[in-house]
């Protein structure tokens, strides 16, 4: 169980840096008027990383650009 809960909390760090790295890396490539963010969803039965882009201008909307989740469960579980 102890084991579980390590590669739960590891899987969800990495993706968390994975979301991040992804974003530096689109932003460094994409210089244009584009904002992004990232929205972590730490849940109970879940853990996933959002990454989102728009327009300076906010006139085009927003975008989903990737997701990914933990697997093995929420945060309650590590």
């Amino acid at each position: 169980m102890a084991k579980t809960r390590l590669y739960v909390s590891t899987a969800g760090i990495a993706l968390g840096i994975s979301a991040i790295i992804v974003g530096a890396v689109l932003y460094s490539v994409e210089k244009s008027n584009w904002k992004y963010g990232i929205v972590a969803d730490g849940g109970s039965s879940h853990t996933s990383f959002v990454l989102f882009n728009w327009p300076e201008s906010h006139l085009g909307g927003i975008y989903q650009i990737s997701d990914c989740s933990a697997k093995g469960g929420g945060i309650d579980q590590v």
